[in-house]
């Protein structure tokens, strides 16, 4: 489906002006380009019944929302009539979604399932053929049983629509996929139903942490058979920015585990001091947000009071008892403050501010008399809020204008949800087996915090911050995979470390390839039909050049063509695009050009079992030699087969390969079903 001539529509121009004006020229045609990418996927109105399924993977709260919103109103331009928007179970989330998409588009009004109750059905009826309607509708039982109801009544099954599945990695996938003779999960079952409900349709996935849905079956009706990978645009801070050096950089600052411990402790619900990282966290917020509130006042003739707000984030347990815990602890901290400034004498508040002035100046580029922004600290203290993000509490982050927001997250803090100007981050939260996804999504720190970041700290445990390292490592090789458009069925992480998802939404058939492992194919090509004595004679002369029995340096890219010269008949464990890939990533991501080559020409007189192929080419001395060679490239291992007719061979010779892995390299992990 082609749009490039109808990017002038309505709703189109009318996003693009308001992007323009909020995040510039640049930014608003890079979304605009990322959202005609996905309609040139979708079906053609016109053409009749057809569908489409695809994948946008962008960053951690780097204007996903705005390519979703480009894309509606691009396809509203072209022929579009139904816009199902579906969100996690989260009225917080539900209702942000609702008011963005509401003030991003012209011509198509927005509802949700329990407002679309309240219209006349008439009504809806006619507008939906017209100028078309959009459904904000949360992932829960009801509302999507609701939905499918409803289109019905609508007669809109007919219409060309887009479904856009947010954060569709988190709620959605079948989460019983791993169980024999068990039914799909729930609202896996009923987001399959609503796909098939409409014969002309884009669903389109949404996320950040992919993992799980890029393991999906390439037959599963939620794998997506396209992927955009979205880039973030100019002043986007993201866990690559604050995690990939934090033992260098000045943003991250660490916590003791048994400052945690404290805090988290439920024995001790009642606090009289601070603990000292907490406090300095504490301090570090309340300054860096003066700081930015004299500076910005200065250019400022007359604003909205509420206009300046920053936020200060504690997330360390989903336990309720706790999150009251802080709740008391930072109401209290207020007053103690506003005390601490009033009093003439020296005192431990007064010192933690000062010693976060003296760090946080030096970041400044204007000079900051430390007087003036105590005075200005002093005036604003009072405006001041704590709320807490649990399943239990009904507030959203909207319902506070207080200049100082401290949010305590618990259950509710996640996906999709924006912090306005957030500073300081203070992040505990420990699990025994941590997951990519999971950690990524509570980093609500990323996003378009250029002009905040000589300001804002993020306080952390060490081993925390290395799990935000290796997830940064992995998300820039998986995006590097993803838009070279190989294999998406490919993930690349520590797998020592971090773990990619949960698992019940991880298929049974899932291969991994360990750094440091060797291995084989179960059986590579004999046969003459197949031509096999050509390629063991090309392989011979591109050996010709090197010494047999020797580990020999190569360029990986001879290993790649050696690898990619030898047919195989039965793979086993040999997945060769995925090796193939694997050792091209790791040349570009590692800069390292060269492995080692080690063959034996002599040929081999092994007699072929006729149910497994061929049984351990490597004697253990040589198993042990090339799995403990005292270098980390990877190793390609060849034997000449003798192709003896008496050994079940078919009278030519023929090579057989195996590759020890890089022991630098990361852990590989891929759908055995889709390669």
């Amino acid at each position: 489906m082609e749009f490039q001539s109808l990017q002038n529509g309505i709703n189109v121009s009318y996003l693009l002006e308001d992007l323009t004006e909020e995040i510039g020229e640049k930014g608003a045609a890079t979304v605009l380009r990322h959202a005609q990418n996905i309609l040139d996927k979708a079906p053609e109105p016109k053409l009749g019944p057809n569908q489409s399924l695809g994948l946008l993977y962008g960053l951690i709260q780097s204007g996903k929302t705005n390519i979703i919103n480009m894309i509606i109103s691009l396809a509203a331009d072209n022929g579009y009539k139904l816009f199902i928007l579906l969100t996690d179970n989260n009225n917080a989330l539900q209702k942000q979604t609702y008011d963005r998409l509401h003030d991003s588009i012209e011509t198509v009004f927005p509802y949700t399932i329990s407002s679309l109750k309240k219209e006349s059905l008439n009504m809806l009826q006619a507008v939906v053929q017209n100028e078309g309607i959009a459904i904000v509708c949360k992932k829960n039982v009801s509302d999507l049983q609701g939905l499918i109801e409803y289109i019905k009544l609508l007669n809109a099954q007919n219409l060309p629509t887009i479904i856009i599945d947010d954060e569709a990695d988190v709620v959605g996938l079948n989460t019983n996929q791993r169980l024999e003779n068990t039914s799909p999960s729930s609202i896996n079952k009923y987001l399959v139903n609503l796909k098939s409900t409409f014969l002309l349709h884009l669903y389109l996935q949404v996320t950040a942490t992919p993992q799980a849905i890029l393991l999906q079956d390439n037959g599963n009706e939620l794998s997506p058979s396209f992927i955009e990978v979205s880039e973030a645009g100019d002043g986007y801070v993201g866990i690559d920015t604050l995690f990939s050096d934090h033992k260098k950089n000045e943003y991250v600052k660490y916590i003791n585990s048994k400052e945690i411990d404290i805090l988290t402790d439920e024995t001790n619900l009642f606090m009289d001091g601070y603990p000292e990282t907490l406090l300095e966290a504490l301090c570090y917020f309340l300054i860096g947000a003066s700081i930015k509130i004299t500076k910005e006042e200065r250019f400022r003739r007359r604003r909205s009071k509420n206009e300046l707000q920053f936020s200060f984030l504690i997330h360390i347990s989903p336990l309720q008892t706790i999150h009251e815990k802080l709740n008391s602890l930072l109401l209290r901290f207020k007053s103690d403050v506003y005390e601490a400034l009033s009093d003439t004498t020296d005192n431990e508040i007064k010192s933690k501010l000062h010693a976060a002035f003296l760090e946080l100046s030096q970041f400044s580029d204007e000079k900051i008399h430390y007087p003036d922004l105590i005075a200005t600290l002093k005036r604003y203290v009072k405006d001041y809020d704590v709320k807490m993000l649990n399943s239990s509490s009904e507030t959203t982050l909207t319902d506070s204008k207080a200049k100082f927001l401290f949010i305590i997250g618990g259950n509710k803090l996640g996906r999709g949800l924006t912090i306005p100007r957030l500073l300081t981050t203070y992040y505990g939260r420990y699990t025994s087996a941590p997951k990519i996804d999971t950690i990524s999504q509570h980093a609500r720190m990323c996003g378009y915090r250029e002009k905040d970041l000589d300001v804002t700290r993020v306080f952390v445990t060490e081993e925390i911050a290395d799990w935000l390292r290796v997830i940064s490592d992995h998300d820039k090789a998986q995006r590097k995979i993803l838009k070279k458009k190989e294999s998406h069925k490919v993930l690349y992480f520590d797998y020592n470390k971090i773990d990619p998802t949960r698992p019940a939404v991880i298929p049974n058939f899932v291969g991994v390839y360990s750094t440091g492992q060797i291995y084989m194919p179960k059986l590579p090509q004999y046969e003459k039909v197949n031509g096999i004595q050509t390629v063991t004679s090309n392989i011979d002369t591109e050996l010709s050049n090197y010494c047999q029995e020797s580990f020999e340096v190569v360029d990986i890219k001879t290993i790649i063509k050696l690898i990619e010269l030898i047919p195989i008949k039965e793979e086993g464990s040999w997945k060769k695009d995925v090796i193939v890939s694997y050792l091209d990533w790791y040349v570009n991501h590692y800069n390292k050009q060269q492995g080692y080559l080690f063959y034996n020409i002599k040929g081999s007189k092994i007699t072929r079992n006729l149910n497994r192929g061929i049984p351990s080419l490597l004697s253990e001395q040589m198993y042990a030699k090339v799995k403990n060679f005292n270098d980390s490239a990877p190793i390609l291992v060849l034997y000449k087969i003798i192709g003896l007719k008496e050994k079940h061979w078919d009278g030519v010779d023929f090579w057989m390969p195996a590759l020890r892995f890089p022991t630098d390299g990361m852990h590989l992990l891929f759908n055995l079903n889709n390669v």
